[in-house]
């Protein structure tokens, strides 16, 4: 899976007052190395101050006024919205200059990690928490009837190859069969195993482990 990563670039000049927004430009790419803009992406920006929405241009542009804070910021594809990752616009001095900055985002839409989608441990048996994750997703394929969907299940390299390509087979298999008893035609879902052959990073720590065992959503159409 291409790493869906945030690149935050604050070149931020002086500003008004500090409690006013800054206005940020944001820019939102579908490759890794930043050269293909993501045209028409829905994007907002999420704080307990209140949520700001914004949308690309054909050029994967967008320009928004964001108060210093720190925001989660989600993506809108046609399955529903994703966080795509955390960021945050730094207070700034008072001067009589209005704050400027820009915002570089990289979202691979068509390799979405179903966060909190989790399992018993060396089972297919979906966790009860694992539910209010799917349903969106149902929703938004049920509201698209366009949309079909890969369920791409991952694991770590505990164990050996066969019996994680099979577990990841079965997990896999679980989220459809879900999706399916919520209403999602069974023709517009697929389900495949990659075992440990698509690790996210490294395997040598706890923490690498739990990033690779993961189910994601790949968009094959929409």
């Amino acid at each position: 899976m291409k790493k869906a990563a945030i690149s935050l670039v604050l070149a931020l000049a002086a500003s008004a007052l500090a409690q006013n927004p800054a206005v940020m430009t944001v820019k939102v790419f579908s490759d890794p190395q930043m050269t293909k803009p993501a045209a028409r992406q829905p994007i907002t920006f999420k704080s307990k101050g209140g949520d700001v929405n914004a949308q690309t241009n054909d050029y994967g542009m967008a320009v928004v006024r964001l108060h210093a804070g720190s925001y989660t910021v989600e993506m809108g594809t046609a399955i529903g919205p994703f966080a795509c990752k955390e960021c945050k616009v730094p207070r700034i001095p008072e001067t009589d200059d209005e704050i400027t900055g820009e915002l570089q985002f990289y979202f691979d839409n068509e390799h979405i990690e179903l966060k909190d989608v989790n399992f018993d441990t060396g089972k297919a048996t979906l966790k009860p928490g694992s539910f209010a994750k799917l349903d969106p997703v149902a929703e938004g394929m049920i509201k698209n009837p366009n949309v079909r969907i890969e369920i791409a299940g991952h694991t770590d390299d505990v164990g050996n190859d066969e019996s994680n390509m099979k577990l990841s087979q079965a997990r896999a298999e679980a989220v459809r069969n879900y999706l399916i008893k919520k209403g999602v035609p069974a023709d517009r879902l697929t389900a495949r195993g990659y075992g440990e052959t698509q690790p996210k990073v490294s395997n040598a720590t706890k923490e690498g482990k739990a990033m690779n065992r993961r189910t994601e959503a790949r968009i094959l159409a929409q």
